[in-house]
């Protein structure tokens, strides 16, 4: 993995080491974080005890001047890979012009140039679409101990590396950005993925259902969000009625002994916000 971060160095790309293994394997193993990031031959070879270690080369994105949509697939019934390529697809963007990284999960990373003098943007596309912006990613050709990889579909690192040094890169697409930068708490999260089936959307109901119920004493009222939040993201998605999710989960809070009042603030509030 040393040799991978120099690769990246070489090319000026600045790097940082993460931990590789354990339950913190994509945190950063140096104080301040991907903010420390490196480009120097000299400081990355003095991280050569983390390397030995098993750390694995972070990415900052806005500090090498990029913007990288993060699609993943999650337990709870949301592809955020698929609701991404079907986005692409309505946008008629090629999503095969970009770099693609396959993640450890089963997810996906797009590689886009950050447009210039572009602002702070919101930190989700939709539900299971992160925008990694003002932070960093696993870098494309890592590899954990457990042999688990980011693989490019196609290309090399190097080549990677040399386009965003060349900043030869597609720039984000402005429909994408013109999503992005509309005020959070005016424009909510955009649901794009295909409606699930009635059988689909129960299973996802159930699981809301039984992880709220489930919650420890000190953490009621804030896995009611959670599941009001996901509920709402359902509404959007026009699978569960508005009125039908407020029923459910208020009745769910009284199973557990929340307040009513105090339920009902949360449950709208997570409506509102999913």
């Amino acid at each position: 993995m040393i040799g991978l971060a120099l690769m990246y160095a070489r090319s000026g790309i600045k790097v940082h080491p993460c931990f590789g293994v354990g339950p913190s394997l994509k945190a950063p193993m140096i104080a301040g974080g991907f903010r420390k990031a490196s480009a120097d031959r000299k400081n990355i070879t003095a991280w050569g005890a983390l390397w030995r270690q098993g750390a694995v080369p972070g990415l900052p994105c806005q500090l090498n001047g990029l913007i990288i949509l993060d699609a993943d697939r999650h337990g709870d019934g949301v592809n955020g890979v698929a609701a991404l390529r079907g986005f692409f697809e309505e946008i008629g963007f090629n999503r095969f012009s970009v770099p693609i990284v396959a993640t450890p999960n089963n997810g996906e990373h797009y590689y886009f140039r950050r447009p210039e003098g572009l602002g702070p943007v919101a930190a989700k596309l939709a539900p299971g679409i992160d925008v990694r912006d003002n932070g960093y990613v696993i870098a494309a050709g890592a590899v954990f101990m457990d042999k688990r990889q980011y693989r490019l579909r196609s290309g090399t690192p190097k080549l990677l590396a040399e386009a965003i040094q060349a900043r030869t890169l597609p720039e984000l697409p402005a429909a994408i950005v013109e999503l992005l930068i509309k005020p959070a708490h005016k424009h909510g999260p955009i649901f794009f993925a295909p409606r699930p089936s009635p059988g689909e959307t129960m299973r996802r109901l159930e699981g809301i259902a039984q992880a709220v119920a489930t919650a420890t004493p000190g953490e009621r009222n804030k896995m009611l969000h959670w599941g009001a939040c996901r509920c709402g993201e359902m509404v959007r998605g026009g699978c569960l009625g508005q009125q039908q999710a407020f029923v459910l989960l208020m009745e769910i809070a009284q199973i557990i002994g929340l307040p009513r009042r105090e339920a009902s603030a949360t449950i709208q509030s997570g409506l509102r916000y999913g």
